[in-house]
């Protein structure tokens, strides 16, 4: 039973890409952009120490997802 669930953990970890992060910007806030260029396409802004979970990057864009006012 524990190498089932010791293999069922390793495969979990392998599968999964992201990892979270913590906002840190000269600025104070960073802008939430709907996609990777630039423009009116800002949607939010998260202030400085709000925690964000990174999927993969690209260039110097990164997706997110995040949670603001429990949405």
């Amino acid at each position: 039973m524990r190498q089932i669930l010791f293999f069922i953990l390793l495969l979990s970890s392998t599968i999964s890409f992201g990892q979270f992060a913590i906002i840190t910007d000269i600025d104070g806030y960073t802008n939430i952009r709907k996609d990777d260029s630039k423009g009116k396409n800002i949607v939010d802004k998260s202030q400085n120490g709000h925690l964000i979970y990174c999927f993969e990057s690209k260039d110097d864009w990164t997706n997110i997802d995040y949670t603001k006012d429990d949405k």
